[in-house]
């Protein structure tokens, strides 16, 4: 976003001092709080519960993605990247641009595995255990993991109950239907149980006025 600035180009030292930080190793260092604190209760901590960071991480994996640039001393010019998500909240970090991860039942529905624990996961690479999704950064950590896998799991309800009540129709018209369902899920999900929360009320009503957002239409 800033490419007119340089670039933070750290050490391997600086790096290890970092992760020595983190994890709260060598002396307890000296306290610079005051004894007592007394907190200003229109300021103290977040009403937002910790879900919202990670379906924040989500949507962003939703509509931006790149892979040319790269930390460290060369920069990157920004006007020459590509973006290899759409940018519309349409759960293609899910799909995928062609439902190419669509693999069970003559590529209508996402296979669900089970790890070693026997918990539901999504498909790994069995040597590598790279989950086998549209973008892999939704591996990056286990609540991101399990927002995925909630999608694939809703897509296969989906499907199965449309299916159920339309014998016939054809696979292709259902995914469609199905993908339509799941979006406008998500989207409602996004403007109401997200930024409604983050924004203060009058730019939440100024761009999405006071009518609820209609899970119908995506």
């Amino acid at each position: 976003l800033f490419n007119t600035l340089p670039s933070l180009n750290n050490t391997i030292a600086d790096l290890e001092l970092l992760a020595s930080i983190m994890q709260k190793k060598g002396p307890p260092k000296p306290d610079p709080r005051p004894p007592q604190i007394i907190p200003d209760p229109l300021t103290i901590g977040s009403v937002n519960p910790a879900i919202h960071t990670y379906f924040g991480q989500f949507v962003d994996h939703d509509i931006t993605f790149e892979t040319r640039s790269i930390l460290g001393q060369s920069q990157t010019n920004i006007d020459t990247l590509l973006n290899n998500r759409t940018s519309w909240f349409d759960l293609d970090c899910v799909y995928g641009l062609n439902n190419e991860f669509l693999t069970l039942e003559n590529n209508t529905k996402f296979e669900i595995a089970f790890n070693a624990n026997g918990d539901e996961d999504m498909p790994r690479n069995p040597t590598t255990g790279q989950a086998l999704i549209a973008d892999i950064r939704n591996n990056e950590n286990i609540i991101t993991q399990n927002i995925q896998l909630a999608f694939f799991k809703f897509h296969n309800k989906c499907f199965d109950e449309l299916k159920a009540n339309n014998a016939n129709a054809n696979d292709a018209e259902l995914i469609t239907q199905v993908k339509s369902i799941a979006r406008g899920h998500y989207q409602y999900l996004l403007i109401n149980e997200f930024l409604s929360k983050l924004l203060l009320p009058s730019e939440f009503n100024r761009f999405f006025g006071n009518v609820p957002f209609d899970i119908t239409t995506s």
